[in-house]
């Protein structure tokens, strides 16, 4: 429906705003319903207008502004009822690069609660107010990412599950179960292991650390062994080796720590060595995540439903 500029002010003007809350509806709905809606609001406005003026105008639009809530309310909640798993995948995309940056952002907290503990001292130098706020935010931070990091990882394997073969899906079956671990040992209490090595080059000593260590190791190996699939297979015609950036440098930064652990000799120069590498790899495999979520939101199916096939696999379809 045209909006008619010759209309009364107050009626041209109203049924272009009501126009711009038509924007907020579904997209088949609008499709659907929007064109005639706004033609019996434009008529709804005219006579309410020549009848009783502004008075008609307000009362109008209180009761339109009622039902427009109501209605797109049953709308959005019909919509997520029925939400289905591209959806997930696409959202899990978003989810990966969010809980990249917040990991980041943990492990920059993180810095500053070595360089001067965590709790406001006031008669330490180093100490400042915002330490307290820090100690919460460390606590925060890290649980979330790992959160996310995980639904990203289910999105890889909702989205190429099916592609990567044996191997593959193994691999993000790992990432899975490791991310899980990492969650229950981050909210089950203690420093986060990962957060430490990458801050104070930390490794081993107690149960928890390893269990944290070994949950790391599960998530990042398992997007590691997912990326040999990917180059194997060619899962995309290109940027397949985004996955190895992602998941090959955290396992061997694990790895190379126990190794420091139980090595002796030129102790002190191997520990220098892998407390200078540490920035790098973090910077890398931060890089490489998000350019995975990238690239699961570009590949998520737009229109298509991911179902669940009979061999317990999903397929898109």
């Amino acid at each position: 429906m045209n909006i008619v500029k010759s209309d009364p002010r107050v009626v041209y003007f109203s049924t272009l705003m009501y126009r711009f809350l038509l924007i907020t509806y579904p997209k088949d709905f609008r499709q659907e319903y929007s064109c005639s809606m706004a033609q019996v609001f434009r008529d709804c406005c005219l006579r309410a207008f020549h009848t009783r003026g502004l008075l008609g105008m307000l009362s109008l639009w209180s009761l339109t502004l009622t039902d427009y809530i109501e209605s797109a309310f049953e709308e959005f909640t019909r919509k997520a009822a029925h939400l289905n798993l591209s959806r997930f995948v696409r959202l899990s995309g978003w989810a990966l690069i969010l809980g990249t940056a917040m990991f980041l952002t943990g492990v920059l907290v993180g810095r500053l609660r070595s360089w001067h503990g965590s709790a406001f001292d006031p008669f330490n130098l180093y100490s400042r107010p915002i330490d307290q706020f820090v100690e919460v935010l460390s606590y925060i931070l890290i649980p979330s990412a790992i959160l996310l990091l995980t639904i990203g990882v289910m999105g890889l394997y909702l989205l190429y599950g099916t592609k990567a073969g044996l191997l593959g899906k193994m691999g993000l079956e790992a990432g899975m179960v490791g991310g899980g671990l990492a969650l229950a040992t981050c909210l089950g209490g203690g420093n986060f292991g990962l957060t430490q090595f990458l801050i104070i080059n930390t490794i081993g000593g107690f149960l928890l650390f390893d269990l944290d260590m070994l949950a790391m190791f599960l998530l990042f190996g398992g997007i590691f062994t997912f990326s040999i699939a990917a180059i194997r297979h060619q899962l995309r015609s290109s940027w397949n080796f985004i996955p190895l950036i992602a998941g090959a440098l955290i396992p061997l930064r694990i790895l190379l720590g126990y190794l420091q652990e139980v090595t002796t000799e030129g102790f002190a120069r191997w520990s220098l060595d892998m407390q200078m590498a540490n920035t790098p790899i973090l910077i890398i495999t931060s890089l490489g995540l998000m350019a995975l979520g990238y690239l699961i939101v570009y590949d998520a199916p737009k229109e298509e439903h991911i179902s669940i096939g009979k061999t317990g696999a999903p397929d898109t379809v």
